[in-house]
């Protein structure tokens, strides 16, 4: 009995042993494939940025001041003349055409805003005006756009349409008692 004991004791431990060789052997297999993956992506990444470096080279002089940190790039073409200047990935100068017209647009939105805030107060004393008559004088409206018309329908105006046919004959008597009272004078 005892003999048997120690056997399955040795192949229980034989096999756990068996079944971490496996285990480490498998995710060992899983990282080196995935570090040759890596290393695979790697080097096509490299062999690209080398291309566009061999790119940037064969149609600028770059010029490198350690000093000042930053890098130049000029153009071999002598028809184009600008200089872009980089320092630490800003680019600190450009052609005066460029800066110009930044500047004038610049302007032109300084100018459009401007003009957009006058637009909006005036839309917003406009709607404050229409709340006023709408509860002073219960006068409600309907708006229909049509596709480039819009057609604004007055409902409920039968207060406003009496005072103001009968304003003209009586505007000289009229006085005023409190803020709903009026009351019309005889023959002035």
């Amino acid at each position: 009995m005892g003999n048997n004991r120690i056997k399955s004791t040795i192949s229980f431990g034989l096999l756990t042993i068996g079944m971490a060789i496996i285990t480490l052997l498998g995710y060992g297999y899983y990282y080196v494939s995935e570090l040759e993956n890596q290393i695979t992506e790697r080097d096509r990444l490299i062999q690209n940025l080398s291309f566009r470096s061999n790119l940037v080279e064969e149609y600028f002089d770059i010029k490198v001041d350690s000093t000042q940190n930053t890098t130049s790039y000029m153009l071999k073409d002598s028809k184009k003349t600008r200089i872009i200047e980089h320092k630490e990935t800003t680019i600190e100068k450009c052609d005066e055409e460029l800066i110009s017209n930044y500047n004038k647009l610049v302007e032109e939105y300084k100018l459009i805003n401007i003009e957009n805030f006058k637009y909006k107060n005036k839309i917003s004393e406009q709607k404050k005006v229409l709340e006023l008559i709408e509860r002073n004088y219960q006068i409600n409206y309907n708006v229909s756009v049509d596709s480039i018309y819009s057609r604004i329908k007055l409902i409920n105006t039968e207060k406003i349409d009496s005072a103001l046919l009968l304003l003209p004959y009586y505007r000289d008597r009229l006085e005023r008692i409190d803020e709903k009272t009026w009351t019309i004078t005889k023959g002035r």
